[in-house]
């Protein structure tokens, strides 16, 4: 699932700005915000106080890492898109698969879970991310010496996706981090009589 939100967000239509910053994060300061369960808010606005996206980074009893997202598709209706899958930490780099069927997707309805809108987020993140079927998608975290922000570099194959690169405010489940639409609503048209 690495970046495949964002990936999918950006065929959409929205891009991510490109943070730079300091000092690579290596693979005990990314296995710690998994061990103090940390939610990385992608993209926060200070204005708005809200997120595109959330992430978090589990360990599994097995050893096994999973990285988890979740987003706001669109408000009216509300739909929200859980996101899961299972990544390798190397050298501190998260790298998974770029093949969609490997993700683990869940979409709810007003809060309900559908399997139509499930399946209509799969057939969209498969869409765009045909690209990156075969390839490997890596993030590399960053950080400033701010506590509470990391940056990122996303690869494929080694290759940098400059357009797929977020920022990410750290906190905990106690945050209140808020989510915001990706696709917000159309405004009417309005009609001038003559």
């Amino acid at each position: 699932m690495i970046k495949r939100a964002a990936l999918f967000l950006t065929a959409l239509g929205l891009a991510f700005p490109v943070c730079a910053q300091e000092r690579a994060m290596g693979d005990a300061e990314v296995l710690a915000l998994a061990d103090r369960q940390a939610i990385w808010c992608e993209n926060w606005s200070e204005a708005t106080r809200d997120c595109e996206s959330l992430y978090t980074l589990r360990r599994e009893a097995d050893g096994r890492l999973i990285l988890a997202g979740m987003f706001v598709l669109t408000d009216r209706p509300l739909i929200e898109v859980t996101l899961a899958d299972i990544v390798t930490l190397e050298q501190g780099r998260i790298c998974s698969s770029g093949a969609t069927s490997e993700l683990t997707i869940q979409a709810r309805l007003a809060g309900v879970a559908s399997q139509e809108v499930t399946a209509m987020v799969r057939s969209l993140l498969a869409q765009s991310m045909a690209e990156y079927e075969n390839s490997i998608i890596c993030q590399q975290f960053f950080t400033s010496g701010d506590p509470e922000a990391m940056g990122e570099i996303v690869t494929a194959d080694d290759v940098r996706l400059y357009d797929f690169e977020s920022t990410y405010r750290l906190g905990t489940v106690d945050s209140g981090f808020l989510l915001r639409p990706q696709i917000g609503e159309t405004p009417e048209q309005e009609f001038i009589d003559l």
